[in-house]
Formats: structure tokens, sequence, C-alpha cells
């Protein structure tokens, strides 16, 4: 008879933790399709200004992120690298470190070239990007830089590599960005070592 409670002990143990691993799985797959709440290794980051949300704030740009965001990409109709240049080139433009190094990390792991994405800031004094990247890449510039002056020519340059699908997503992807890295400096997303 002890045997049979000991077992039953031991069974019941065991699917406790299991069904506690398997909960800690789930809450992890569900915080990494979480946007604002990544961690990198040995990098994490902590909110130093507003860290406030009563009127879901985020909300939006989240379920923005949803459709053309880093973890969007079978759904994306531009290819997944040409897009990942563009969230990387915004990040390092707005100055958002949380940006960049998210999309460091995304741009490394979509398989860009690592001269491509230490050099995406020079793309354009580059031979190591093709004609359809920097156009892309002169588009996204058009767009953050809100540049009425070169806006028709970055237009006229895009259309040559891409279809309106792509377009309409080298737009929504920049202009995403530039929501994240500003609710990103609002809120003093600052990286420091976990280490």
């Amino acid at each position: 008879m002890n045997k049979l409670i000991l077992f039953t002990l031991i069974f019941m143990a065991l699917n406790i933790t299991t069904k506690a691993q398997n909960d800690m799985n789930e809450k992890n797959k569900t915080e990494k399709k979480n946007i604002v709440n990544q961690s990198f290794g040995k990098i994490d980051f902590k909110k130093k200004l507003y860290d406030g949300n009563v009127t879901n704030y985020l909300d939006l740009p989240t379920q923005i992120a949803k459709k053309y965001g880093s973890f969007s990409y079978a759904d994306l109709p531009l290819d997944r690298q040409i897009a990942e240049q563009v969230r990387l080139w915004a990040s390092i433009r707005y100055k958002c470190s949380y940006c960049t190094v998210f999309h460091t990390n995304d741009a490394r792991n979509t398989g860009i070239d690592t001269h491509k994405v230490d050099n995406i800031m020079a793309y354009n004094q580059s031979d190591l990007f093709s004609a359809k990247e920097k156009a892309a890449l002169n588009y996204a510039s058009a767009i953050s830089y809100v540049d009425y002056e070169k806006l028709p020519a970055a237009t006229a340059e895009v259309k040559k590599y891409f279809n309106e699908a792509e377009i309409e997503t080298i737009i929504m992807c920049t202009l995403l960005m530039d929501i994240w890295a500003r609710i990103f400096a609002v809120q003093g997303n600052t990286p420091y070592y976990t280490q």
C-alpha cells in the first residue's frame, strides 16, 4: 500500500512539474511574440522614464506590428531580408537602442550578411547592397525624414523594383519603426547587461 501511495505522489509531482514547464514554455512563447518584452542574451532593457499604459496606448502599435512587424514574416508580401534592412536602418536613424538591438539580432537571424548589417547606414556608399535594396532604403529614408524633395525620385525608384503591396509594406515598416522608437524614448528603454 505504501508503494502505491509513493508511486501516486511521484506521478502527481511529475505531472505538476511537467505542467509548470509547459506553462513556462507557453509564457515564453507569448512573451517572445510581445514586441515590447524582449530579452537578448546578456542584454535586457529597463524603463527609466514612463511605464504606464492606462489608456492602452500600446494597443494600436502592437496591432500594426502584428501585421507589419518582425513576427509577421510569413504574411508579409515583402522579402524578409529587405523588410529587416528597412527596420534596422530606421532603428539606427531614430537612435532607438531597443530597436537597434532587436533588429540587428533579427537581421543576422534572417541571414543578412554581417557586412551589410554593419554598413546599413552607409548603404548608398556601398556596393554590398543591390539596386533593389538601395531603392527600398532610399524610400524608407525619404519617408522617415518627411523629405518632400526626395520623395518623388525615391517613389519612382522604388516602383521599378516593387509592386504596390511591397511598397505599402516598406511604408508601414518605416512608420512602425518611427512609432516604436518614440514610444521607447518616452519609456526611457535603456539596455543593461544582465550578467
